[in-house]
């Protein structure tokens, strides 16, 4: 006798989440990727020919526009804030994170998106209400700082048998697919002692990749502030600080007093 079919089964884009790319404006015919790939692009979307597409899971479409100078950008600053022994692993490695950058159309998000394995994508709402490539690193280093606490996480899952599967079930579930840390903190997302913690260090990681990169942490508060609201008031100087730039705050200055 078969055995009895299991009541839950895994479903395809939530429990087992699937990356898919396509030519901007297509209907269907989506390519999709391995459920560990990325995108099927270039590494820094300037050589697109046109607009594409993609979207992880059960998410949204976001369109990666082929504006060369704006891709560029992108990933010139992003890269610039990957630790640099992430950068000289070789591709091959089991440890390396195929980071990509990418800037795309999203007029409801304001914080970085992260896919899979090293996938990072900015709205350009975002980019356009920063001020100055400082502020665009913080967001940028947002994203690194969560790929790399992922990457932390899978070796979570895999020593349960050791760590008792009640607290590696808790680490493990303080990533939350395609939240930035930023998001996630003001979001209602937050739960246990763990999923807090872990959220402060992704912010903490983000100020030290900023500063190691040659790039303004002290711009990392700023820039959230700036992307706090839905809509910029005329009178930015009147902008209060959400709970990121005030954490940031409190770090920079124990670790990195202006001069």
């Amino acid at each position: 006798m078969p055995a009895k079919p299991t009541k839950f089964k895994a479903v395809k884009d939530l429990e087992i989440a699937t990356v898919k790319t396509r030519p901007a404006g297509a209907n269907g015919n989506a390519m999709t990727s391995q459920t560990t790939g990325t995108p099927d692009l270039s590494d820094d979307g300037a050589s697109l020919q046109q607009d594409e597409q993609v979207k992880v899971g059960l998410g949204r479409w976001h369109t990666i526009p082929a504006d060369q100078p704006l891709q560029q950008r992108v990933h010139r600053i992003g890269m610039a804030i990957v630790p640099a022994y992430q950068r000289a692993m070789a591709d091959d490695n089991p440890s390396k994170i195929h980071f990509r950058f990418f800037a795309v159309d999203d007029a409801k998000t304001r914080t970085d998106v992260c896919l899979l394995d090293g996938a990072v994508l900015i709205p350009n709402q975002v980019v356009e209400r920063l001020k100055s490539d400082d502020q665009l690193a913080a967001v940028l280093a947002d994203g690194v700082a969560y790929n790399l606490q992922r990457q932390a996480a899978k070796q979570v899952t895999m020593n349960r048998a050791a760590w008792g599967a009640e607290i590696a079930g808790e680490v493990a579930g303080a990533f939350v697919p395609g939240l930035g840390s930023a998001m996630l903190a003001t979001s209602g997302v937050v739960g246990g002692n763990a999923e807090i913690a872990m959220q402060e260090e992704r912010l903490r990681i983000a100020l030290a990749l900023m500063h190691d990169a040659g790039y303004d942490p002290w711009q990392a508060p700023q820039a959230w502030r700036l992307l706090e609201p839905k809509k910029l008031p005329a009178d930015i100087v009147s902008l209060p600080y959400p709970d990121t730039s005030c954490y940031q705050i409190a770090i920079l200055n124990l670790r990195y007093a202006q001069k």
